[in-house]
C-alpha cells in the first residue's frame, strides 16, 4: 500500500499526478480486497481459507492492485474510472467464485489447497 498508493514519484509519467476519481478508485479496490480478504479468512469454512489460498487464488485481483498505480492521469475520467471498475468487479467476482467452489466440494476433495 505505501508504495502502490501513498508513494508518488514526480518524475514518471503515470504517477506525477493523481486525480481524485482515480485515487478514490484505488482506495475502492484496496479496501474491498483487504474486506473480503478478512472475511474469507475469519469465516468458518472446512478446511479453512488461509493468505496462501487467496493469494494463489486471486493472483491475477492481487497483483491488478499493483498495476492500478500505472494508469496513465491524463486518461479521459471515465476510461479510469472504467478500469477501476473493472478491477473491483473482478475482485468481487474472484471472492465469490472461490467461495462457493470451497461450498460445494466436500473437504476430502479439496485437500489439494484450492478454496
Amino acid at each position: 500500500m505505501r508504495e502502490d498508493y501513498l508513494q508518488q514519484n514526480g518524475f514518471s509519467v503515470y504517477d506525477y499526478t493523481c486525480p481524485l476519481h482515480k485515487c478514490s478508485g484505488m482506495i475502492k479496490n484496496f479496501m474491498r480486497f483487504y474486506e473480503l480478504a478478512k472475511k474469507a479468512v475469519t469465516s468458518k469454512q472446512d478446511p479453512p481459507i488461509t493468505w496462501s489460498k487467496i493469494s494463489k487464488n486471486m493472483r491475477a485481483e492481487y497483483v491488478g492492485l499493483t498495476d492500478m498505480k500505472f494508469i496513465i492521469p491524463t486518461l479521459p475520467k471515465e476510461e479510469i474510472i472504467a478500469k477501476l471498475n473493472d478491477l473491483h468487479d473482478r475482485i468481487v467476482k474472484g471472492f465469490q467464485a472461490s467461495i462457493n467452489t470451497a461450498h460445494s466440494m466436500p473437504a476430502r476433495e479439496r485437500a489439494d489447497g484450492t478454496f
